[in-house]
């Protein structure tokens, strides 16, 4: 699976790449991601917003992709990444 058909998985439709930004996020001192985030928007309207990236497998498996979309409480790659690294802590 690549990464924009993991964005059309949670938009549940086709998406655009739309650009990319590059996210740096730290905690405690160390970086715990460093990486381009992909906005992906869904070809149909109401339009919405998908952040995605790739992160290395667990126990060295191939890469997942990560996949976050836009909502109030997620309003920006940093807010996406943020949200991931915390639900991260929770398991």
């Amino acid at each position: 699976m690549t990464l924009q058909e993991a964005a059309e998985r949670t938009a549940g439709g086709d998406v655009n790449d739309t650009g990319w930004v590059v996210v740096r996020e730290t905690s405690k001192g160390k970086v715990v991601w460093d990486g381009p985030v992909t906005l992906f928007e869904t070809e149909t309207e109401p339009r919405r917003i998908i952040f995605g990236w790739t992160v290395k497998g667990r126990n060295g498996d191939r890469p997942e992709h990560v996949t976050v979309e836009k909502d109030g409480r997620i309003d920006s790659p940093i807010a996406a990444v943020r949200a991931w690294i915390n639900a991260q802590g929770s398991n």
